[in-house]
Parts: C-alpha cells; structure tokens; sequence
C-alpha cells in the first residue's frame, strides 16, 4: 500500500511536484524498496533454518529477471545519480531454475552495488551463456554467467572470506565495500548452491568489487559430492 501511494505521487496521479518533493519521495520509495528486501531475506533464512526451503524449476528468461530487478529499483538508482551499463545477450537460453530464487539473487546482487555505490558513479551488469567447470562438477558444463560490478571502494583481501557469512552480530562486524547489512548475501550464496552454481566476488581495494554467479543450464549435469 505505501509503494503503490509513492508511486502514484511520483507519477504526478495526485499533482505536479516540486523538485524536492521529488527527491524525498524517491528516497522514501528506494527505503520501501530496502525494506521489502530485507523481510524476503527474513523469510528466507527461516525456511533455510528450518530445512523447508524447496525449488519449484520452471523456465526462466534471466534477461527478463534482469530487467525486472532494474526497473523495480529505478528510484534507487535516480537517488545516488547512478548510470546502470547493461551487456545483456538476449539469445541466452532458458534456465531451468526456481523463479522467485533468481528473482531474489539478482535483486540482491543489485541492492548490494547500490548501497555500496557513491553517487554519481557506475554499475556494469553481464548475462551470458558460458562453460566453466564448477567446484561441484566433475567437467566443464553449459552456465549461464551473470556479473554485477561496483565502483564501491573494493573489499580488503582479509574479508573476502566473511563476504558471505552471516554479519548481523557484534563479533562478526560489517566490511568495507559491502553494501550488504545482514544476510542477504549469504542468501544470495545458498540459493546459488541450491541450484548447483557458484557465486563468487572478485575484488579491487579502493575501486570496486565484481560479484560473479554461474548456473548450470542442465539441471542434470554431474555433480560431485
């Protein structure tokens, strides 16, 4: 109900709005946006607890999910003056995957370059079909490869480990570069395993961070125990 108020006023439904009223009605829309993230994030990690989390694979067109994500957090984007560089193959096949599990990796993958973002600057997105050798495979196998790269500072090389762990708790402090505030990464991580792929970063300390997953295409490719 308050995104669907918010959109309404920025679409001038209600009357024409002044510049500032703009910019704090983006920012309340991009906090919705954080904060609807969060609560999936929430239930996520109870049915993870829990061991109740299932995949329901159904066709997914992973350039759609993409597009999707971008448009969703539009207002995010237009609030820190961010210029989204798509590279996007629009012949890529589709992945055999649980919809609303992609749907909640890419939109993390996107959260987190745009919290750890400065304003003004660049994110690069890249899908595109592949083949790479997984740590769970015994070969090489078909993937789709998705990238997100941020210009947010780097991660030091000493908390690459902790990116995907769980950083909600005093002894285990959040890092520098890391937009992520909780778990959503580790999240992001475990539905990635879920469906036999890898997501990994790659890091440049006092530039940027590339966020990488690959998914096999063939959800009956060998994997190693």
């Amino acid at each position: 109900s308050i995104a669907g108020y918010v959109d309404l006023l920025l679409g001038e439904s209600a009357g024409i709005l002044g510049q500032m009223q703009r910019n704090f009605l983006q920012r309340v829309s991009a906090n919705i946006h954080r904060l609807a993230s969060m609560i999936d994030d929430l239930v996520k990690v109870t049915q993870f607890d829990a061991g109740t989390f299932e995949l329901e694979r159904s066709p997914v067109d992973l350039v759609g999910v993409i597009e999707e994500a971008i448009t969703d957090a539009s207002n995010q984007f237009r609030e820190k003056e961010l210029v989204v560089n798509l590279s996007l193959d629009d012949s890529l096949p589709e992945l055999p995957a649980d919809l609303d599990g992609i749907r909640q990796i890419v939109g993390q993958m996107l959260t987190n370059a745009y919290l750890v973002s400065p304003s003004g600057s660049e994110i690069s997105i890249i899908a595109m079909s592949d083949q790479m050798q997984l740590p769970k495979t015994s070969s090489p196998v078909d993937v789709i490869f998705l990238s997100v790269e941020d210009r947010g500072g780097g991660i030091m090389p000493d908390d690459i480990p902790r990116v995907f762990s769980r950083k909600y708790k005093a002894e285990n402090p959040l890092i520098d570069g890391l937009g992520d505030t909780g778990v959503g990464m580790s999240i992001a991580k475990a539905l990635v395993e879920a469906h036999n792929g890898y997501l990994w970063v790659e890091s440049e300390p006092g530039v940027g961070s590339i966020f990488k997953i690959a998914v096999p295409l063939n959800t009956l490719a060998q994997v190693e125990e």
